[in-house]
């Protein structure tokens, strides 16, 4: 049997156009960046949204190179919360006063027809079921509302979309990457391809 010996180097002993290599490498590895990139965007926006006055939120996406890509949430409206951030309780103050004796149904809700997830299939729908005189009023407002926080809820997703955008092009920056290989232990060829396998 013959035995190769091939002299290896860390990523910090690699010429420039090795390292870059090695990068590439990263960059183009189905894998990366890991399947948990996502997870701390995706929680501050849920708790984002919860100041927003949309609870239970969930946030779905894809990205971020194909014509259809963006994100969008589905959620439970907080009435009162959402009147409150919006600066609308004083507007809308018979709705909320029914919302405690009646239900008044608010939701952001996603639509499956064509496998999507940006924001324009998002919106939010309302269900008002009350014995009130005023059924009408109610459910006039209550239609008013839901134009308002579909276009908000498209609004927010956009930037749910930006954020988790961002935070992917950081993950596949040259310079995170470089600082990664750095800081592993893994050992590299000459021209930069790792000798994993060799």
């Amino acid at each position: 049997m013959q035995t190769i010996e091939i002299k290896t180097y860390s990523f910090t002993e690699l010429g420039k156009a090795a390292k870059q290599d090695a990068i590439e490498a990263v960059q183009n590895d189905e894998h990366y960046p890991w399947h948990d990139w996502h997870e701390a965007v995706i929680e501050n926006w849920i708790t984002d949204l919860q100041d927003y006055g949309y609870d239970d939120a969930e946030i779905q996406f894809s990205g971020f190179a194909s014509q259809g890509d963006g994100a969008s949430f589905t959620a439970t409206v907080n009435l009162e919360a959402w009147l409150r951030q919006h600066k609308l309780l004083t507007k809308y103050r018979k709705l909320l006063k029914a919302s405690d004796e009646f239900y008044i149904g608010l939701k952001i809700e996603r639509s499956n027809a064509m496998n999507y997830v940006h924001e324009y299939m998002i919106s939010a729908t309302h269900e008002v079921e009350t014995a009130a005189d005023n059924w009408d009023e109610l459910d006039t407002q209550a239609g008013e509302l839901v134009e308002l926080m579909t276009e908000d809820a498209r609004k927010l997703s956009r930037k749910i979309y930006d954020a988790l955008e961002a935070e992917y092009d950081w993950h596949m920056s040259d310079a995170v990457i470089a600082d990664m290989l750095q800081a592993n232990e893994h050992r590299y060829t000459n021209e930069g391809k790792t000798t994993v396998g060799l």
